[in-house]
């Protein structure tokens, strides 16, 4: 967190989302709520977080309920 501290807002989110993900995919699923928790309050109208979120079941080895 602290290397994406002088980087631009839009890619200090994406970076953030990037973190959360590694994080999920580390089974650090304690840590990745609370960096998510972050974008939410830092970046509230933010774009990044939306999509990985979607895919974050799947990320985190959950399998995505069946399209009907």
């Amino acid at each position: 967190r602290a290397r994406l501290r002088g980087i631009l807002p839009e890619a200090r989110e994406r970076g953030m989302v990037f973190l959360a993900e590694l994080l999920d995919r580390q089974n650090r699923f304690a840590e990745a709520d609370s960096v998510l928790e972050e974008i939410r309050t830092r970046f509230p109208r933010g774009r990044a977080l939306g999509p990985y979120l979607e895919r974050r079941p799947e990320v985190q080895g959950r399998r995505l309920p069946a399209a009907r």
